[in-house]
C-alpha cells in the first residue's frame, strides 16, 4: 500500500514538474491563458472548451447543484510522511455560496499505534472531523473566494480533456502571479463545473496535498433530509459586518485591527467573525484575507492566559517582557502565536506565504503600543 502512494506521488509529482515547465516558458508572454473575465460564467456548461473554464465558473459550481462525493484527501504531514484519508462529503445547494454540507471520515490511512495514555490516530481523526470538517472543506483545498480578486492575481492555463472518476474533465493549472503560493492543478468536471481532482504544489513542484473525487452523483436524491443531517460548528459564530463592529461585540479586551495592506497588498479582509464557546463565553475575534483563492487568518482570543507563561524566554532583563512569536511550519501549513495584554494572537496560512512572518511581526507592534 505505501510502494502504491509513494509511486502515485511520484508519478503526479512528474507529470507536474512537466507541466509547471511549460507554463514558465509560456508565462512571460501569457499565450494561452484564459481570461477569468472574458467568459460568461455558468452558461459556460456544458465545458467544451478551454475558454469555458474561468474563476467564475469554479466559484459558483459548488453551491449549484446537490450533489456527494467518494474522496480522498492526501496532504503530507508535519514528518513529510503521506496521510491519506477516505471521506464522503454530500452538498445541498443554496444558489448563494452558502450551501449546507456534510463531510464525513470513512477511513483513515494511518495505522493505529498504540500510545499509552494516547488515543489511536483513527480516533483522533474522528474527533478532527467532528469539530472541523467545516474548516478541512471551506478552505482545505482548491476554491475560490473572489473571481474578480482571484483574476487579478492568477492565471489559469488549459491542458486538454481528460477523465476522471469515469467522467469527461478539463485539465487546467492555476498559476500565481506571486512566487509565495501555491500551484494548483485542478480537473474539472465538464458537465458539473465541480472540481474532481485538486493538487497544490510549491514554487518546487513538491506535491504538497490532493483531494481525488472517486465517485460523483448529482441530484437531490443524493442529499439525506433527516434534520440535523448537516455540519454545524460547535462555536456560536456572529458575522460582523465592520471592523469597528468589533469594538462593541467583545466584552473583555481591545481588538487590535491588523493592519497588513502595505506587506501583502493583493490580499483583502474578506469575512470579519467572533467566535463564542457556549460553555465559558470565551471570545475569539477572526479576521480572513484572500486574494481570491489564498487565505490567512488573524485571530485574538481575548482573556486567554500566556502559553509563554513560565517558559525562559518570557522573562529577561529583570522580568519586562520579550514580546515572543512563536512559530510552527509543516509541508502545508504556518502558523505563529504571541501574547499581549491578556490576548493570544494566532497568524495562520499556508505555508508557502513566506510574508505570513512580515504579518505576524506587524500586528505584534500593533498589539504592543497598543493601535
Amino acid at each position: 500500500m505505501v510502494a502504491a502512494k509513494n509511486r502515485h506521488q511520484n508519478s503526479v509529482a512528474g507529470i507536474c514538474r512537466a507541466t509547471l515547465t511549460t507554463i514558465a516558458l509560456v508565462l512571460s508572454t501569457l499565450v494561452g491563458v484564459i481570461d477569468a473575465q472574458s467568459s460568461n460564467g455558468l452558461a459556460g456548461l456544458p465545458i467544451r472548451s478551454a475558454a469555458d473554464v474561468t474563476f467564475a465558473l469554479l466559484a459558483r459550481s459548488p453551491s449549484q447543484q446537490d450533489y456527494q462525493t467518494e474522496q480522498v484527501r492526501r496532504f503530507l504531514d508535519k514528518y513529510g510522511q503521506l496521510v491519506e484519508m477516505s471521506e464522503e462529503l454530500t452538498v445541498q445547494s443554496n444558489q448563494a455560496g452558502s450551501s449546507r454540507f456534510r463531510l464525513q471520515l470513512i477511513a483513515a490511512g494511518s495505522s493505529d499505534v498504540s500510545v499509552p495514555g494516547v488515543a489511536p490516530p483513527s480516533q483522533q481523526w474522528t474527533r478532527t472531523y467532528q469539530s472541523n470538517a467545516g474548516l478541512l472543506h471551506q478552505h482545505g483545498s482548491f476554491r475560490v473566494h473572489d473571481p474578480l480578486a482571484a483574476a487579478a492575481n492568477y492565471r489559469i492555463f488549459d491542458f486538454g480533456a481528460s477523465t476522471r472518476a469515469a467522467r469527461n474533465v478539463r485539465r487546467v493549472v492555476v498559476y500565481p502571479l506571486s512566487g509565495d503560493k501555491a500551484i494548483w492543478l485542478l480537473d474539472v468536471d465538464t458537465q458539473t463545473g465541480l472540481v474532481l481532482y485538486s493538487a497544490e504544489y510549491d514554487a518546487t513542484a513538491r506535491l504538497l496535498s490532493e483531494v481525488e473525487v472517486m465517485k460523483l452523483e448529482v441530484g437531490s436524491s443524493q442529499v439525506t433530509q433527516t434534520p440535523g443531517w448537516n455540519w454545524q460548528p460547535q462555536l456560536t459564530i456572529t458575522d460582523l459586518a465592520t471592523q469597528q463592529e468589533a469594538t462593541q461585540c467583545i466584552r473583555s479586551g481591545l481588538p487590535t485591527m491588523p493592519a497588513v495592506a502595505s506587506i501583502i497588498p493583493e490580499y483583502v479582509l474578506s469575512r470579519t467573525h467572533v467566535s463564542e464557546n457556549p460553555l465559558n463565553q470565551d471570545q475569539v475575534l477572526v479576521f480572513t484575507y484572500t486574494d481570491g483563492i489564498d487565505e490567512f487568518f488573524v485571530s485574538e482570543a481575548f482573556g486567554s492566559q500566556d502559553p509563554f507563561a513560565g517558559t525562559p524566554v518570557t522573562l529577561r532583563n529583570l522580568g519586562q517582557h520579550s514580546h515572543t512569536i512563536a512559530s510552527y511550519d509543516d509541508p502545508g501549513l504556518r502558523a505563529y502565536v504571541f501574547h499581549e495584554a491578556g490576548t493570544t494572537f494566532q497568524v495562520v496560512g499556508r505555508n508557502s506565504l513566506r510574508r505570513l512572518q512580515e504579518v505576524a511581526r506587524r500586528v505584534c507592534q500593533q498589539a504592543v503600543v497598543g493601535s
